[in-house]
């Protein structure tokens, strides 16, 4: 559709009711009849040049609520393209502690004897250690050993699985922790 010269006045008193007017047609019409100088638009034509302008972007139109028959327009606001999600860029040591602690995940997630040689061979590559000797017995310390017994920290448990340890990266991180049973 083309230019109407009733596009120009439907704008301005759009704008002049505001940002979200919430003005209905019929109110609408009112307001432009006054504007018009008491020349009255058809309310046909007036919903082709609310179409023509909602297709072209220069006005927002929103349905009637349920049970109410008025549709509510406002001048459409400039078009804001969305920002993107920023996300913080980790660090080469970031990443390197996440790769050693997948790995580490990897290793005790795996049953088979020779796939776990592979991976301690590459742990110990990458510079990550184990955290405790295997068969030990030591004191309960929840934040460095997993066991399905509910335990208490001091309680004495007995190594059964250790976990990994990365050192120098800066300082220590602990990847995996050791599975522990009550000695």
């Amino acid at each position: 559709m083309d230019s109407s010269p009733l596009d120009q006045p439907l704008l301005t008193v759009l704008q002049q009711a505001g940002a979200r007017g919430e003005l209905t047609v019929g109110a609408l019409r009112g307001r432009l009849a006054k504007r018009l100088g008491g020349a009255t638009p058809s309310i046909t034509e007036l919903q082709n040049r609310i179409h023509a302008l909602w297709k072209k972007g220069h006005i927002a139109v929103e349905p009637p609520p349920p049970g109410r028959r008025g549709i509510r327009l406002w001048p459409a606001k400039a078009s804001v393209s969305p920002k993107p999600e920023v996300r913080p860029t980790p660090t080469p040591n970031e990443e390197f502690i996440h790769i050693c602690s997948q790995l580490a995940s990897a290793y005790h997630q795996l049953k088979e004897p020779a796939a776990k040689e592979e991976i301690a061979r590459l742990l110990f590559n990458l510079g990550v250690v184990r955290s405790e000797t295997e068969g030990r017995t030591t004191a309960f310390l929840g934040r460095a050993h997993l066991c399905s017994t509910p335990l208490l920290p001091g309680d004495r448990v007995k190594v059964l699985e250790s976990g990994w340890l990365l050192r120098n990266c800066p300082g220590e991180h602990l990847l995996s922790k050791s599975r522990v049973i009550p000695a």
